[in-house]
């Protein structure tokens, strides 16, 4: 089993949903953030499967930015940022906050839109009911959210461009910019109803 925490990996905490899910996979792959957002990758598994690897076993890896010492220095710093857990605590408050007050602000002008989120991970289905499955994904009015992205995007607030991608908030999303957010999904709510 192969956990692909690209997205997930030191976002839902330093361990990444294999730590929050309490799942160990065969194999784990990591992007960027172990760079500290510089380009590299990383893949880790029990010692007999790594030992296939090269130089010990035949699969050859390489990569430009593989090691590239300020990916690594980056990396190291990030870490040392995370650990000590106010990153996590301001980014899974300011997730929590935007789950429940888009909602809110969603049901005010009248629509059903469902929240889904985990740790400093949302993302918002026009939809009533409950949002467990890909085809719960796909019944989501996917016009209705497009539209909502347009106007909160000219509200200074940028929701990912796809019902199938996920946003994210970071230790930099206070108290202040998320209610700022709400104030302008609010707004652009608000005209969305109006102009259906």
């Amino acid at each position: 089993m192969i956990f692909d925490e690209v997205i997930t990996g030191f976002r839902l905490g330093l361990s990444g949903a294999q730590g929050a899910f309490g799942v160990l996979p065969d194999i784990t792959t990591l992007g960027k953030i172990i760079g500290g957002g510089f380009p590299i990758g990383a893949f880790g598994s029990r010692g007999d499967v790594m030992d296939l690897v090269a130089p010990a076993g035949p699969v050859y890896n390489a990569g430009t930015f593989n090691a590239h010492p300020i990916s690594v220095v980056a990396g190291l710093a990030t870490i040392r940022e995370l650990e000590k857990g106010y990153p996590y605590e301001a980014a899974n408050k300011a997730a929590e906050r935007l789950a429940k007050g888009i909602e809110e602000a969603a049901g005010a002008a009248g629509f059903d839109v469902v929240v889904k989120y985990i740790a400093s991970m949302f993302q918002l289905y026009f939809l009533k009911g409950d949002v467990k499955t890909p085809d719960d994904v796909r019944r989501s009015d996917e016009r209705l959210y497009l539209k909502l992205h347009e106007l909160a995007l000219k509200r200074g607030v940028y929701l990912t461009p796809s019902q199938f991608e996920v946003n994210f908030t970071s230790a930099a999303h206070t108290t202040e910019v998320v209610e700022e957010a709400l104030g302008a999904l609010e707004s652009a709510f608000r005209e969305l109803k109006s102009s259906l």
